[in-house]
């Protein structure tokens, strides 16, 4: 059995299949790298809030300084996918008033912890859910997805004639 199958069947296992994750460790290549690719893309992963009420089931989700525009959401597989791209900022001019001011030259990033590129995440739907109402908005780089509950039909009296 090689390294990339037991990889990919850990990856597959921890439900982290739609990340575009480094290729796995071979003799030659630097351990340091993978581990710090495979960071990158984990961190890339999309994080949420599942909330259920009477109403329905509502999955908050963070995008910091995106748009609505830039992000999709698509039913499919007895789920849904929320997937996008976060673009690198390229307004470097922090703290500057004037943009004359600002020489790109001169700046040095210390630390560069924010991750950009695409991402995407896979999420099944609960039991009860009614797909035709869902609804979605975005409000301050927060995204809020909400699936209604399937209204139960409550069961009056009824006798029932044996024919």
């Amino acid at each position: 059995m090689s390294h990339k199958y037991d990889f990919n069947n850990f990856i597959d296992a921890m439900g982290l299949s739609g990340l575009q994750m480094p290729q796995p460790f071979v003799p030659g290549s630097n351990p340091i790298d993978l581990m710090r690719k495979a960071a990158n893309a984990l961190s890339n992963q999309v994080s949420m809030d599942v909330v259920e009420n009477s109403k329905g089931f509502h999955y908050n989700m963070d995008f910091p300084g995106m748009k609505k525009e830039d992000i999709d959401i698509e039913l499919r597989d007895n789920g849904f996918v929320v997937s996008g791209k976060r673009r690198e900022s390229k307004d470097y001019t922090y703290g500057f008033e004037n943009v004359s001011d600002y020489d790109q030259a001169e700046s040095t990033y210390h630390v560069k912890e924010r991750t950009y590129g695409e991402f995407n995440r896979f999420v099944r739907f609960p039991e009860g859910v009614n797909i035709d109402g869902i609804t979605a908005s975005m409000t301050d780089g927060v995204l809020r997805i909400t699936f209604p509950k399937v209204e139960e039909k409550k069961v009056e009296y009824k006798k029932v004639a044996i024919q």
